[in-house]
């Protein structure tokens, strides 16, 4: 059985006045769901290893989910078990968002102001509150674009005119997978008896092109948009072009959004409210039919989804600016696929939310991937408890091999370091690959805390052979002094004195006083750079930022547990592994509260 919420979970969203009648689905009725899903997924897809994506409607802390994935791990053939691929939710509830796992996507927070008809998965499942589980599952049926919905709900449905007719307007077919009670409830007790009902919304010879019977959208543009007749011609679609320069007043940047994507849909709303009052004969000589209407409203309505999410991506650059390439392209790849989501200020938290956990989780994997791409066996040395012997015939490090720590100087290679044949393929005539690289690793570093003022495309690096290349880091001698007689690159300092009319440090040097922000000293370099015609880079670290990098590896990787321990298998002071350790920066609410002060 997997692990079950924490036990002060429905205290804590009591206290907050965030229980909304969250009555966790019990194991019970997970199973029967697992399986029920399982086999339509053998049935219908002819596949040996069945996999689904899934939206879990009022999702509470994602236990279905987690419940699901016990199933699927605990089977030993893969070939009999069903994996979701894909999860998402809608929870209202900002406490229970935060105690989902970080995979499970939030695409909506408010379930009565999201539409479901753009929300194309293959399972749509939902325990709705008891008390509106009529309208709810009413909504769910009519709007859903799935295979399959499943619903726990009273076993009193069947006699439900709500559901009764939207199951007719969906020509759906209903199926009772089995009989359940929450009195044993391993979560919340309740006296509700209930049926977990299987929606079918495609034929059986449809199940596997995902169609439905009848298409949500067209039954909620009919239902929306009242037409006296049709008209048979289509209509050109003009694509968006909106521009979001000039924002109207709002206390932060997604309420300003929200207004201008509110402002913009009622407007769209309105203008077909419109068109749809006019008689068909006019509609006809327009060349307007309900069918290039309901395209063309579905298609606005997703490109207007698109440009605000898409605005709101742009602004996360506090998340962003700390991740490497790969991951950058990855995280905001992820966000791109789901635009479909309604433009909202709780939905933009749930996802900033869903950001925050997958960030940090991109932020430790990426420096465990660039700390692997440093682990050369001639950049490495043992931890003073590992005895093993690093053989001189090795030319990589074995696969598995661990407590090793990084030395400051390394040596790596690339193809096409410098000279290369194609511009394009250089920054400032260092190659691309090896410019990535560092600015990966200058990233990692900020994220370590190390500020890099330098870049490869500087006008004062010259990318040519054995050409010493300085990499300089945020000083802070204007307002920490440097001691008289420290060597820096203009001479030995003289004297010292603080102004303060300009609140700093000055430096007397070479016979000529000097601002603070001239003065290097050899601690100010964070790394030195040589490249070779060979395809060699050397590399001399700032000897802080590995110790930095080897504890937070060591600490990642499981290979120490604690300060004391990096204390002394790194041989540092019990100070500089105290303040070394967990070290790395950690993405929390607070840092994105720019974008939403209300809720974080």
């Amino acid at each position: 059985m997997s692990k079950q919420p924490h036990k002060n979970l429905l205290d804590i969203i009591k206290e907050k006045k965030e229980d909304f009648e969250w009555y966790p689905t019990t194991n019970e009725i997970i199973q029967a769901l697992y399986i029920s899903i399982y086999d339509e997924e053998k049935k219908n897809r002819f596949t040996d290893f069945p996999s689904v994506s899934m939206l879990d409607i009022g999702a509470g802390d994602g236990n279905v989910f987690r419940e699901m994935d016990h199933l699927y791990k605990n089977t030993q053939d893969k070939k009999d078990g069903l994996k979701v691929t894909s999860a998402y939710a809608i929870e209202k509830s900002n406490t229970l968002i935060q105690a989902m796992d970080p995979d499970v996507f939030v695409i909506g927070t408010d379930f009565w102001n999201q539409t479901l008809v753009d929300k194309k998965v293959d399972i749509v499942f939902s325990n709705p509150p008891y008390s509106s589980y009529s309208q709810w599952s009413e909504k769910v049926i009519k709007e859903s674009l799935s295979k399959f919905i499943y619903l726990v709900i009273p076993e009193r449905w069947e006699e439900d005119k709500r559901i009764t007719h939207a199951l007719d307007q969906r020509d759906a077919d209903a199926e009772v997978v089995g009989s359940f009670s929450f009195e044993d409830s391993e979560y919340r007790k309740a006296r509700a008896k209930v049926h977990l009902l299987k929606i079918s919304l495609a034929s059986k010879v449809r199940h596997r092109s995902s169609t439905c019977n009848i298409d949500p959208f067209n039954l909620w543009f009919k239902e929306t948009y009242a037409f006296k007749d049709e008209a048979p011609k289509e209509e050109s679609i003009q694509d968006k072009a909106e521009t979001l320069n000039n924002l109207v007043p709002g206390k932060s940047l997604v309420e300003r959004l929200e207004e201008l994507y509110n402002q913009e849909l009622l407007h769209l709303h309105a203008n077909y409210q419109s068109i749809a009052t006019l008689d068909a004969d006019l509609l006809r000589e327009m060349g307007i039919s309900k069918k290039m209407m309901i395209e063309g409203l579905k298609l606005k309505i997703e490109n207007t989804k698109n440009v605000y999410w898409q605005e709101l991506f742009n602004n996360l650059d506090t998340i962003t600016s700390r991740l490497t390439k790969k991951s950058r392209e990855s995280l905001l790849g992820t966000l791109t696929e789901h635009t479909s989501v309604d433009f909202s200020v709780s939905n933009a938290y749930g996802i900033i939310i869903w950001v925050i956990k997958n960030a940090n989780k991109y932020y430790d994997a990426q420096l465990l991937k660039l700390y692997e791409d440093l682990s050369k066996v001639e950049n490495i040395r043992n931890y003073k408890s590992n005895k093993r012997i690093i053989s001189d015939d090795w030319r990589f490090l074995k696969e598995g091999y661990s407590h090793y720590a990084l030395d400051y100087r390394i040596v790596l290679t690339f193809y096409g370091l410098i000279d290369t044949e194609y511009a394009y393929q250089a920054v400032n005539g260092l190659g691309n690959a090896a410019a990535d690289f560092i600015d990966d690793i200058k990233t990692v570093a900020n994220n370590l805390g190390f500020s890099i003022t330098s870049s490869v495309s500087d006008s004062s690096m010259q990318w040519v052979s054995q050409h010493k290349n300085n990499f300089m880091q945020k000083t802070t001698h204007g307002k920490i002094p440097l001691k008289v007689g420290t060597k820096t690159n203009l001479g030995k300092i003289e004297d010292v004195v603080y102004q303060d009319e300009n609140g700093c440090y000055q430096y007397f040097v070479g016979g000529y006083w000097t601002h603070w922000d001239s003065i290097k000293t050899e601690d100010d370099i964070f790394v030195e750079i040589k490249t070779f015609k060979n395809g060699n880079l050397h590399a001399k670290f700032n000897t802080q930022f590995m110790k930095k990098l080897n504890i937070e590896a060591a600490r990642l990787n499981k290979w120490i547990k604690t300060p004391q321990e990096a204390s002394d298998e790194f041989d540092i002071s019990t100070e500089e592994a105290n303040e070394y350790f967990g070290s790395s920066y950690t993405l929390t609410p607070s840092s994105v509260s720019n974008l939403l002060p209300s809720l974080v």
